[in-house]
């Protein structure tokens, strides 16, 4: 395997990074022109730019030797793109037909993936690489074809016709780059790591939403081939694949339980797979018995409480909400072990429960809620209200956490820890909710809701921030759990 990087072109690494700073700024100029001369569309001049930074970063591990300088030049853009959008400059780059962020969501993408894996740089010069060549091809297949069959698995239009494009460029792109990069592997393995790549980057793309496969494909491909590669060379392949089957069936019999929508399913598989991947039973049995216990508590409540029935189906957006931040752990641990790791997934997973059973139980309660902060009494379901009931069901669903921490060794005094940190967040999420998250009141029937619109008609700020929604709330709930527990510990030295 070559070393990295195979050239510097200057003493000083500052100079390549202004190098490769003016080249992007001078091709947005370039774009700019296009677009005032109109020499073809706003879409045609965003993909061009698209295909030459994709290309011009995906070098970057060649010619940089740390990640300081890609990782300054990538916040840079982020800013500049954020504040283009925002102020409706820069059109040759932004312009196009439909809403979409990926101007910011490519170099915030190229920052995490710098940030977190510039010791494995063959990743990321595959990733960017399918990401400059093989999203663009997906998009022009499936904007040029005629009659493209479609599909939506979240809230965006796909067309087969695109993703078969992503698939087959995405293999062949990643099987050249693994003959460079790997000339003593076999055959075998490169098709094996071009197919696996393949699928990973077709599903990311397939999943996106206003250009969020510019973060997802080059972060997800990069997980995917250093587990691909992790369980090969260990001869633990075979294993895996038995493993995530059953995982793959529970997640579908979850779909058609209506627990899970089709983008919370897939985004379910792929949490479980990189989890099952990295972690083992260990990290997967929390997880499961948090979703399995907590779907099945949302089905009775739902049955026992008819007036107050709501959707079960979890989107990706909620999935990753409450088990993002568990996942993220996870995959720390792989990459940077460390001992409290393991005992801060478990505190991620007891908020996550524990914030879910109080609202689930709390739905049984004969009184209604209380807010939190102020203890006026509030409508049933409304962000913010506690009740004796329902404080008692988040207590128990850290507990069982706590539980199932303790089977798998933990210490009594990590597992108090545990149980202490989970139920706390559960509360910091209620005081989120009765502060921060927004509220919104419906003038015509006085209904107060963190639904902005119910039935067709809007309603107006009551509470809280725009943009605080319960799924930015939960992150922050499965965060502080984490938070507290490293905090108890350190307590404890």
């Amino acid at each position: 395997m070559m070393d990295f990087p195979i050239w510097q072109p200057f003493n000083s690494e500052w100079w390549t990074f202004v190098i490769v700073f003016l080249a992007i700024l001078f091709l947005v100029g370039i774009s700019e022109i296009t677009h005032q001369l109109k020499l073809w569309t706003s879409e045609t001049n965003r993909k061009i730019v698209h295909i030459i930074v994709g290309l011009l970063v995906s070098i970057t591990p060649l010619i940089f030797k740390t990640s300081t300088h890609p990782a300054i030049l990538a916040l840079i853009f982020v800013l500049l793109n954020g504040f283009a959008i925002a102020s409706g400059s820069f059109d040759g780059i932004h312009s196009q037909e439909r809403v979409s962020y990926g101007t910011v969501f490519f170099p915030l993408g190229f920052l995490i993936t710098v940030l977190c894996f510039w010791n494995h740089p063959i990743y990321i010069i595959i990733a960017m690489v399918i990401m400059a060549l093989g999203d663009p091809l997906a998009a022009f297949v499936g904007q040029n074809i005629n009659n493209p069959k479609k599909y939506i698995i979240w809230a965006e239009t796909k067309s087969f016709e695109g993703s078969i494009a992503m698939l087959v460029s995405s293999i062949f792109l990643t099987w050249g780059l693994s003959l460079l990069f790997f000339p003593e592997k076999q055959a075998s393995f490169h098709i094996m790591l071009a197919v696996v790549t393949g699928i990973t980057a077709t599903i990311a793309e397939g999943i996106s939403y206003r250009g969020s496969d510019n973060l997802s494909v080059p972060i997800l491909v990069i997980l995917f081939m250093e587990l691909f590669i992790l369980k090969t060379e260990s001869g633990m392949a075979l294993e895996y694949i038995k493993g995530v089957l059953p995982i793959i069936f529970i997640f579908i019999i979850a779909y058609r339980k209506n627990s899970l929508s089709e983008n919370g399913l897939m985004g379910g598989i792929i949490m479980g797979l990189l989890v099952f991947g990295f972690g083992g039973f260990l990290y997967l049995a929390p997880l499961f018995i948090f979703f399995i216990l907590s779907s099945f508590l949302s089905h009775i409540t739902n049955s026992k409480v008819l007036h107050q029935a709501k959707s079960l189906r979890r989107n990706i957006v909620q999935v990753y909400a409450n088990g993002g931040i568990a996942l993220l752990l996870v995959i720390m641990d792989h990459f940077n072990p460390q001992p409290w790791i393991y005992a801060a997934f478990l505190a991620s997973v007891a908020a996550a429960t524990a914030d879910t059973w109080g609202t689930e139980i709390g739905r049984l309660s004969s009184k209604n809620p209380v807010d939190i902060i102020t203890f006026q009494p509030l409508q049933m379901g409304e962000s913010g209200g506690i009740t004796l009931v329902g404080t008692l069901g988040s207590f128990a669903g850290a507990i069982i956490i706590g539980i199932t921490g303790y089977l798998f060794g933990i210490s009594h005094i990590i597992i108090f820890f545990i149980i202490t940190a989970g139920f706390l967040s559960a509360i910091f999420d209620s005081i989120m909710g009765a502060t921060v998250q927004a509220r919104f009141i419906f003038p015509v029937t006085g209904k107060i809701s963190e639904k902005k619109i119910i039935n067709d008609q809007k309603g107006y700020l009551y509470t809280g921030w725009h943009g605080i929604d319960n799924d930015i709330v939960n992150i922050f709930c499965t965060s502080c759990g984490p938070c507290l527990l490293i905090i108890f510990l350190n307590y404890m030295k």
